[in-house]
Formats: C-alpha cells, structure tokens, sequence
C-alpha cells in the first residue's frame, strides 16, 4: 500500500485518519477474535505540531483498542513558514488594502533572520525580517508592480482578478516547501438591486434616498441599484438578472408578474408597504386571494420586540450589545392579517403592540420580506439607526448566498464555481499552475482539482479571467514533534509498553540514574552505621578511662 502511496500538499488530518483507523479495527470481523492486547493501531509520524487533531474532540476513543506511536524523527535544521493576515485599512472606499503577511520561526531554529520578495513584478531585493526561534512576527509585504502575466489572468481589467496578483517568496531557511505565498485577491462582485417605487434618490422622505446611501461598495460587493416608477416595467432581461427586488410602493399588473416571476426563479424580494393599498400587491405576490391591510392607530409610537436572531437576516444581531431595538421608534405601520398569507410566513419581529413587524413568506423557491412600516421618516427611525445598514447587508447577503468567489483557498479545498446569469458567465474552464487547462462541466458546481499550491486561472465562456490563489495549510509550517501525551489528552487510549523510542531511550536512562542513586543511598547507609559504632566505642573509651584514673578511696 505505501509504495502505491505518493506525498502530497494537502494538510495532515492526523485526528481524523486516527478516527478511521480505530473505526475499522472495530469494524475487522476477524479482529473480534483476537485478544484486546492485540487490537492495536500503530501510528508511524514525525508527530509535526501543526497536525490537525480535531476529530478527536467529540470522539470517544474504544476502549479495547491502543494506539501504538512509532516516531519519526525530523530532519532538523530551520524552517519558516508565511501565511496570509486579514487586510488593514478602511472597508469601504478605493484605498488599497495593505497586505500583511506573518512569518513564523521553528523551535530551536538557528536562522533567525530572512529575506521576503516579489516571485515577479517587485523591485527584486524585497524586504529583511528578523524573526527569533520559536515566535511569529507580521510584517507588510513590500511594494508590488501592476501585474503583467496575460497567462495568470494579470494582465487586463477583463481579466477579474485586479491588480495585486502574485507570488511571495522567502528565503533563509533550510526547508522551502513552505516559503512560497500565493497573492489573488477579488475585486468586489457586482449586486444588481431593482428598485420599484419613487426615483428621486435626492428627496430624503423617500425610501431610496436611504437605500442608495446604505449600499455602498465595499471589498466583497459592488451594488448597483437601477430605480423604476411603478408604472415603467423594467425590462426582462433586468429582472432576469436581478440579485434583490425592492418594492416601495404598490405595484401594477404587469410589475407584480416580473417581481413574482423573480421570486419564483428563486430570488429574493423585500416589499415595503409604505400605504395600505400595497395589500393588493402582496396578495398577488403570494397568490394568496385576500390579504388585507389597515392603518394602524399608533398611540405616540411603537417599538419592535419579540426579534427571531436566529434567522439569517437578523443573526448579526445576536449578541447583547447589538440586540437592543428598543431605541427605533415607529410613528405608523399598516396592521396586517398574518393567517392571509398562508403556513409559510413566519414572524419575525412584532411591534410592542403585537402585531406583525417584519414577516418572511415563501414564494415558489424564493422569499418575500414584507415590513407592515418602511424605513421612510414619516413612518419611522429605521433609516436613521444604526442597525439600517447591517440589515440591508443582512439582505442582500441572503439574496446573493455565497455565489460569490473567495480569493483565498487551501489545498485540497474545493473551488466554489460562482452562478453564471448567464452562459457567457458561466466558468468554462481552469488553468493548472503548471499551465495545463481542465475543462468544467455545464453543472459543475465546484472544481475539486486543487492538489498543489500555486494560482489558478477560471475562465468563463465570455472570456473573463479570474485568479484564485491555493495555498498550503498554515499548520503545514509547524514542524517541530508534539509530545505523545498530547494524544492522550484528546482521549486516545496509548498501550503503556508500546512508547517512541525517544521515551523509551528516557525511561532507560531514568532507570539507570535510579539504580545508581540507590547505590549510594546504600552505602551511605553502611557509612551511617559505622560511624555510630565509632562514637559509641569512643563514648565507652572515655568512661572507662575517667574510673580507672579515679583515686582510691580511703
């Protein structure tokens, strides 16, 4: 089986291949007859301390299997490895991220200090880190060129994968299997947002004026909001491709058709009844008959309570120091029969006085959010709070899910291939780092061929390049040997005689430094005796020489 075996990058799931192997010694049918000393599972490791050993958390080790450790041991010399921090600076804006990278020494390393450059495209000489034994340290990358490589989908905007692009390489270590860090960061994807309802984006009583200044690009999401009268149907190619729907006021025939084809097709709709008559747009929605609505009789004002944080839409919200709705007061709101929208709806949050706030009702394989009081001043201080722009974002993350395509994998992780609107967006094939292409299924979900490290090319039937930067696991740079007991502590049952050589070298020479030390104490011993004998003669001497010089008496 071993020669059959080659080495791989992938990360050493040490746990989780321990739970295996004492699955299948349970498992052997032929094992059930052998005597629990000869149920056994024998690990052959260098025992690296960047082992994942997760697996062995919730695991409850057989009690009738032991676990055997045969030690390897390391090559020695230094290793330093790098690994990729979250990026400073603002999160909105065009400022440049700065890139931030943390190099990590080995125990007992002799090499402390190294070199940090650009593979291609930096000034060459790079950037000298002192990093002592056994410690970390973050430091910035230094300056990289605007990108060139067309092969790595560098080399144009069209390309999708920005500039920045690149390989990091360090040096002065004795071990490089680690020393090279793949660069690809995303540039934002863009969200298609339709607006139907008033268009004046300058008039501050109406919804939009808050929602353009709410969705703001940041790194991750580029939204782009395309405003229509309620009377002017959007086209249907922009329907088509919209991520989110926002409807600010009721709605005609021919628009209730396009937002329901929408959410049938699986999109999401938020629907923000401003007045009572959009009841009749939520009942064709719905397609529920009769949804009625009124105009609720608010005494000074309400407030929201009774909020489900475990919902997506809401789950930011879900610690004590967000939590708290109480300071967002309503002026209005429509009152709005829940039983009139069918099983599906669910609540989920109420005004104090009881009745519906926000309410998500399911439509085909899409979802509605209806809010009985928009975000408008006159209804409200929604758009005025501090909780507006985190539940606007809360949305369209649940619009667009994780469609959207990370920038940083680990080898063996799978690539999420992003929804295509369209076949032109559609991924059509991948570039290997070693330049071989492979070609993606029209339903491929997921490319699963990421087995080495390096930067990988994703082209789309229109032409678009993105890069997709594979690294190793962070945990691969430790390479120092975890002690044995360490298992142990995760629950694994250690056979008492089957111990590493390294421990057995120890209790040997323990035992030997006992057996000497017991010798002395041995003789000490005799030397004790000996020496009370001697005061006690000496005590006898003295007594006997005081009596006979006594003279005699008369």
């Amino acid at each position: 089986r071993v020669d059959e075996m080659t080495p791989g990058w992938g990360g050493t799931e040490l746990g989780g291949a321990l739970v295996a192997a004492a699955e299948a010694v349970l498992d052997d049918q032929s094992g059930r007859e052998r005597a629990a000393s000869e149920r056994r599972v024998v690990l052959i490791s260098d025992m690296q301390e960047g082992a994942e050993l997760a697996a062995l958390r919730g695991y409850e080790w057989p009690e009738g299997v032991r676990l055997v450790v045969r030690s390897i041991e390391e090559d020695g010399g230094s290793n330093a490895g790098l690994q990729r921090m979250l990026a400073g600076g603002r999160l909105t804006g065009d400022e440049a991220p700065t890139l931030r990278v943390r190099i990590m020494n080995s125990e007992g390393a002799e090499k402390q200090r190294f070199r940090l450059r650009w593979e291609e495209g930096g000034d060459g000489e790079g950037r000298e880190v002192h990093v002592p034994a056994g410690s970390s340290r973050v430091v910035e990358a230094p300056p990289l060129a605007p990108p060139r490589n067309a092969s790595q989908g560098e080399s144009s905007e069209s390309d999708g994968g920005g500039s920045g692009v690149g390989t990091l390489v360090l040096s002065g270590d004795d071990h490089d299997f680690d020393n090279r860090l793949h660069i690809a960061p995303q540039p934002p994807r863009s969200i298609r947002i339709v607006y139907l309802g008033e268009t004046d984006a300058s008039d501050a009583n109406e919804p939009l004026y808050y929602l353009r200044r709410a969705f703001q690009q940041t790194r991750r999401r580029k939204p782009e909001i395309a405003a229509h009268p309620p009377g002017d149907l959007p086209d249907a190619e922009v329907m088509e491709n919209a991520d989110l729907v926002v409807v600010g006021r009721a709605l005609p025939e021919g628009a209730i058709e396009a937002v329901r084809g929408h959410l049938e097709r699986g999109g999401t709709a938020l629907l923000a009844m401003r007045t009572p008559d959009a009841a009749a747009t939520l009942s064709r929605l719905t397609g529920e008959e009769r949804v009625l609505a009124t105009e609720a009789e608010v005494d000074d004002y309400v407030m929201l309570e009774e909020l489900v944080f475990s919902h997506p839409l809401l789950a930011a919200f879900d610690e004590p120091q967000f939590s708290d709705f109480t300071k967002i007061h309503f002026w209005q709101y429509r009152r709005l029969g829940l039983g009139a929208l069918g099983d599906g709806a669910r609540v989920l949050a109420r005004f104090d006085s009881g009745d519906p706030a926000w309410v998500e009702a399911p439509v085909g394989s899409g979802s509605l959010l209806v809010m009985a009081s928009s975000w408008a001043p006159a209804d409200g201080q929604l758009a005025l709070s501090t909780k507006f722009v985190p539940l606007m974002y809360a949305l369209l993350e649940r619009a667009v899910g994780s469609g959207g395509l990370r920038g940083r994998f680990h080898v063996g992780a799978p690539i999420a291939l992003p929804a295509g609107r369209s076949e032109a967006d559609r991924v059509r094939s991948v570039q290997l780092p070693g330049g071989e292409r492979v070609e993606v299924a029209a339903d491929q979900q997921a490319f699963e061929g990421t087995g080495s490290p390096g930067l990988y090319v994703l082209e789309t039937g229109g032409g678009e390049r993105r890069t997709v930067a594979v690294n190793l696991e962070p945990g691969e740079s430790r390479t120092a040997a975890m002690p044995v007991e360490r298992l142990k502590r995760f629950g694994a049952r250690l056979s008492p005689p089957e111990v590493s050589e390294a421990s057995a070298a120890e209790a040997g020479a323990e035992g030997v430094r006992q057996a000497r030390d017991a010798e002395i104490e041995r003789r000490q011993r005799l030397w004790r005796w000996a020496l009370v004998a001697a005061l006690l003669m000496l005590m006898a001497e003295i007594w006997l020489a005081g009596r006979l010089s006594r003279p005699a008496s008369e």
